[in-house]
């Protein structure tokens, strides 16, 4: 009962903390992108690959990609930031068996990290059939 409210407690803390802009800039200079890309839904993104073919399709593409790996690198960069704080003081945070607020912050910086390099990529992809299209080939 105590270890099931500790790790609510925890999950509750760490999604507190990580909707506090750090520092306030890498979260609008994201959102500023995302509002020249005009926001995308899901279904319109998953429209506009399938149907891509001029070089401004997959530059709108390649810029919503770009603005997801920037988002997705200042969500790494504020765990980043949890991380060091809790490895300076790692008394001052609950203790539960496992997983610790280090290890979860440590998770989560991988997985932004990963997500984000997946973004760039795709960005970087989209750039190049851009390119090509414009090309003619």
């Amino acid at each position: 009962m105590f270890r099931s409210r500790l790790t609510i407690a925890i999950a509750v803390v760490v999604l507190a903390v990580g909707m506090i802009p750090v520092n306030g800039n890498p979260q609008v200079a994201t959102q500023q992108t995302l509002q020249k890309t005009q926001k995308l839904s899901k279904k319109e993104l998953k429209l506009l690959i399938a149907n891509a073919h001029s070089p401004e399709d997959h530059e709108r593409i390649a810029t919503y990609y770009r603005a997801q790996g920037e988002q997705l690198k200042a969500k790494q960069r504020e765990h980043e930031k949890e991380l060091a704080e809790y490895l300076r003081n790692p008394s001052s945070h609950p203790v539960p068996k496992w997983p610790t607020m280090g290890q979860v912050c440590r998770n989560l910086v991988f997985r932004y990290s990963s997500a984000a390099q997946k973004a760039f990529a795709l960005a970087d992809l989209h750039e190049q059939m851009a390119r090509d299209a414009s090309n003619g080939k």
